[in-house]
């Protein structure tokens, strides 16, 4: 026998070995992987099983879902928004007369959609349409009208108050608001973040803080902060976005199945280790593999991104800035890709529920009603000044901190 077959016949039997642990492995990465499916169907069999529905701020509650009569108000704001000559919002800090009239007659064309608006906003059943099935977020693309169309209710209820119609101005806003409040209740991270910015709206804020809102009787200021009192009580205090989101973001791997780095823009800038747990070197290199490692670990992870929202604000700052750091660290990229996402999000969400929380105070001390303060999610005190007709509510912020100053201009 020949030195070259000596050599290859013991290649041949050392490589059987490997050969066969790797069908194991493989047979194993796609066990996890068809068992991931069945998960992906439980996840969305409890979204759809999720109680939404909610009492209206004001008013009457009507049966019915509330997505038809917001998704034509979005289309509204869409259709009225893409024939403007130029996109702006210069209707919300219109301040002359011809300003004013230009900003009403923008106003009448939207009158669709804010009629719209106020029915989706006494609907009992707040579940939106967006369809999580595929990971795609298609549906989700009218998503960005929510925010124009809160900045024109802005200008709405400012052209009511203007006009001695504040009880009307406060239904406005509490319609955007009640928007606002469904989104930040929905069950992805996207809707999340719009409805957050809808709940305390900067062009709002901007108004009041120069005591646009000085015609407001005290009965439309208790209309709107028990309206705000209603909606703030119908806030979960944990997020069902994220487990939504973790059902959305897998089905989206699922369809995508073996992805080259250059398809996802994230994985290009990652070092690709493979999952930390794992038999072989077969997971180091297999993206099944390291989706199927989420979905074993991210329901606990996403547990502890929600149980971080029933501490305190530091604490639950703390928590979130804690799992995040523990995620990055992760070998399985898509574990810290993933993290980025929730820690991102909560963190969104503390800060502008405590903006809402900011507004509420401030009302209440117009009000002279005796509330506590409102939480510090930075931990350093929130400050109340009263200064005439000018109710301050606000805490020092920190490098990388939003700055939460909340200034409310009214007369008492």
């Amino acid at each position: 026998m020949s030195r070259l077959t000596m050599s290859l016949k013991f290649a041949a039997a050392a490589a059987l070995p490997l050969l066969l642990v790797g069908v194991v492995v493989q047979r194993d990465i796609d066990t996890r992987w068809d068992q991931m499916a069945v998960h992906l169907d439980q996840l969305g069999a409890e979204r759809r099983a999720r109680d939404t529905e909610r009492e209206a701020a004001y008013g009457d509650t009507v049966d019915g879902p509330a997505w038809p009569h917001l998704e034509f108000a979005l289309n509204e704001m869409k259709r009225v928004w893409d024939t403007m000559p130029i996109h702006n919002f210069d209707a919300v800090e219109a301040k002359t007369p011809e300003e004013r009239a230009e900003r009403d007659a923008l106003l009448a064309e939207l009158e669709p959609a804010f009629e719209a608006l106020h029915r989706g906003a006494h609907a009992r059943d707040a579940s939106t349409g967006v369809d999580l099935s595929d990971g795609s977020l298609e549906d989700a693309g009218a998503l960005p009208m929510a925010w124009y169309l809160s900045n024109f209710a802005v200008a709405k209820a400012q052209s009511q108050i203007e006009r001695g119609e504040d009880l009307a101005g406060v239904d406005t806003l509490l319609d955007t608001m009640q928007l606002g409040r469904d989104l930040v209740t929905a069950s992805s991270l996207v809707e999340e973040m719009m409805g957050l910015a809808l709940l305390a709206n900067e062009y709002l804020l901007q108004w009041l803080a120069g005591g646009g809102a000085d015609q407001m009787s005290d009965e439309a200021k208790e209309r709107w902060l028990d309206g705000m009192d209603r909606i703030h009580a119908s806030i979960p205090a944990q997020s069902p976005a994220m487990a939504g989101e973790l059902e959305r973001f897998l089905r989206g791997l699922r369809r995508t199945v073996e992805p080259e780095a250059s398809q996802v823009s994230w994985m290009s800038n990652q070092d690709w280790h493979g999952p930390s747990r794992g038999p072989g070197l077969a997971y180091q290199f297999s993206w099944r593999a390291a989706a199927a490692d989420l979905m074993d670990r991210a329901p606990d992870l996403v547990r502890r991104g929600e149980a971080a929202y029933g501490l305190s604000g530091v604490a639950t700052m703390e928590a979130l800035e804690s799992l995040q750091a523990e995620m990055e660290a992760d070998d399985n990229p898509l574990i810290g890709h993933f993290g980025r996402y929730l820690v991102i999000t909560g963190r969104s969400r503390i800060y502008c529920m405590a903006r809402f929380d900011f507004l509420r105070h401030a009302l209440a001390v117009h009000l002279g009603l005796d509330v506590e303060l409102p939480g510090d999610p930075w931990g350093r005190g929130v400050r109340v000044e009263v200064d005439g007709d000018r109710v301050r509510v606000w805490t020092p912020s920190g490098e990388g901190d939003g700055a939460l100053d909340v200034t409310v201009g009214m007369a008492k």
